[in-house]
């Protein structure tokens, strides 16, 4: 059966509309800077590839292979150029729209295409997406979701073809979705949702599509050297045992992250990175949720029961992360991305019954220009570190988490005393910010890291010391602060003269670089302190790495111009 060609045409059309008001409503986000942990992101994913291969995880749990492909091509079209990443978020998130489009007209079988117009538009406006779209990091959302709709878009041609070909296609992109991020895991219970809700379809019809899945689950974990867990926390952190066994704790959180994940599908409003949950109305939700799934049950209405079972797996894979002690914010905004699809079927279904048509568009427009205006808004707040970490300490004057990246980010544009006050005020009210006790420590250790810097910058050695010395206290390992302390090793050498320092920053800038190998400055100030120490062959040693690590940063040529120094030294003193 052949898609007739004006409606092949339509659809083609259609989609392209979609794909560039979604690329001009994220074209402000253009101009938008780095932001938060981008560069450090953008370094460790580049670094993490080397050595295991590309699509060979290596036994790492962080493994999205396409995430890292895509900011490996974008290093090397754009180097450390912001637009240059944004702009393929932005391209990314806009097909990522007009696919949408397509799969809803196959679900609606509306050849009219005004229920799969409105949902698309209802997904590219949702104000959630922003901190995928507007997020350089945020990123592996937008691609395991991408393909995650081209997987659900092939199976549903493959169900009104009845093509194998066409399964193995839809096989592959589930695959390709897996690479993006772990939460297309969920795929095969969403077609599985699909074909029992949508087609009716027997359970002997099942085995062959639900197998054919299994062994790309099968490859997948395989690929990332199994036995790992299905989903990946972004930061490597241990479950909150306490909360894990306390069955009612646990279901208590789950109900809090739950109801807050559909109230910000519902009202996407004060979307904030450091949200507390822990209101009652996000209790009350699940319930509200749960009715509303009964009655689309009763009423036996197939497109509201699949839209809530999608956005019920969807946000599943989620739900580990409730349970990591060292995660600042047990949800995020961005983890709706896919969810939004759900939500969106649902809503435009819900318009569509609506039997007065001026209402109809009346709901539209109050819908378009909400979602617009406040999508927008969430856009700009990604704009700088400066805008968005004041955002969120004005949204969360209790999170030590926002008030800390905050003084990162005022230290990053030189307003020291400015980020020397946010520091102290979470060391002198860390008992009363919101944060788990576990957590505490790390906060505190990141507070007097940043003070540290700060008198680095001041040259006020003794204190920065001090300062740093208690921030490696809190036995909260982190390279960079051990290297801030090989640094000031290194400064006090210089004023004194005394090679005691100049021993201590070595240890220093070879512990940091042990914690963290790709991090490029702690490899070069080792290679310089040994090269003062007068050990050439180890201090060529490192600036070889150096050199190896990234040919387009400015220490290159610093290590560059080194190593012909050395070895022009050594040459003159042979016999």
């Amino acid at each position: 059966m052949r898609i007739p060609e004006a409606d092949l045409r339509n659809k083609i059309l259609i989609a392209l509309t979609i794909f560039i008001i979604s690329f001009f409503l994220y074209l402000p986000s253009l101009w938008h800077s780095f932001v938060g942990d981008d560069v450090h992101i953008i370094s460790s994913q580049l670094q993490g590839t080397k050595g295991y291969g590309l699509f060979l995880g290596g036994g790492l749990n962080y493994y999205r292979p396409f995430s890292a492909l895509s900011l490996g091509l974008d290093y090397k079209l754009w180097y450390l150029n912001p637009m240059g990443f944004h702009l393929t978020n932005i391209l990314l998130n806009s097909i990522s729209g007009a696919i949408v489009f397509l799969v809803a007209s196959y679900l609606f079988e509306d050849k009219r295409y005004f229920l799969s117009v409105l949902t698309a538009l209802l997904f590219i406006l949702h104000p959630a997406h922003a901190d995928s779209a507007a997020w350089i990091a945020g990123r592996t959302d937008i691609i395991s979701s991408l393909f995650f709709f081209l997987a659900l878009l092939s199976y549903m041609l493959f169900r009104k073809k009845d093509n194998p070909n066409i399964l193995f296609l839809s096989a592959l992109f589930f695959l390709f979705s897996l690479f993006g991020k772990e939460v297309g895991i969920v795929f095969p219970l969403v077609v599985l949702s699909y074909d029992t809700v949508i087609k009716k379809k027997k359970i002997k019809d099942l085995i062959f599509s639900q197998a054919v899945l299994f062994v790309i689950v099968a490859i997948y974990f395989l690929l990332r050297k199994f036995p790992h867990p299905a989903i990946s926390i972004e930061s490597n952190g241990q479950s909150n045992v306490e909360g894990v066994n306390n069955l009612f704790l646990l279901i208590k959180e789950v109900l809090y992250s739950f109801g807050f994940y559909i109230k910000k599908l519902a009202l996407p409003l004060n979307m904030t990175l450091f949200p507390d949950i822990h209101h009652i109305d996000n209790l009350l939700l699940p319930a509200l949720f749960i009715s509303f799934l009964l009655i689309a049950l009763i009423k036996r209405s197939r497109i509201l029961i699949f839209g809530l079972i999608f956005i019920v797996l969807t946000i599943l894979p989620t739900i580990p992360v409730i349970f990591m002690d060292t995660l600042p914010s047990p949800v995020a905004v961005r983890y709706l991305y896919l969810p939004v699809f759900g939500f969106s079927i649902i809503t435009a279904y819900g318009i569509s019954k609506i039997n007065r048509k001026y209402i109809s568009i009346l709901l539209i427009t109050v819908l378009v220009m909400f979602y617009g205006v406040n999508l927008h808004r969430r856009n700009m707040n990604w704009k700088d570190n400066g805008s968005l970490w004041s955002y969120e300490v004005k949204k969360n004057k209790d999170s030590a988490m926002a008030r800390l990246l905050l003084s990162h980010s005022l230290y990053n544009v030189k307003k020291y005393d400015e980020s020397e006050k946010e520091a102290n005020y979470v060391i002198k009210n860390i008992d009363v910010l919101r944060g788990k006790e576990s957590v505490k420590a790390n906060f505190m250790a990141r507070a007097y890291s940043i003070l540290g810097k700060i008198y680095i910058e001041r040259r006020e050695l003794d204190t920065a010391e001090r300062y740093l010395l208690k921030a490696i206290g809190y036995k909260q390992p982190k390279g960079s602060m051990y290297h801030n302390l090989g640094t000031v090793y290194l400064l006090k050498y210089k004023q004194y003269r005394d090679m005691t320092f100049l021993r201590d920053a070595y240890s220093m800038y070879k512990y940091a670089s042990k914690i963290e190998p790709g991090y490029i400055p702690s490899k070069y100030g080792l290679a310089h302190v040994c090269e003062l120490l007068d050990r050439k062959e180890e201090a060529l040693k490192y600036y070889e790495e150096v050199l190896n690590a990234d040919s387009r940063s400015p220490l290159f040529i610093k290590a560059y111009n080194a190593i012909s120094r050395i070895r022009s030294s050594m040459k003159n003193e042979l016999p």
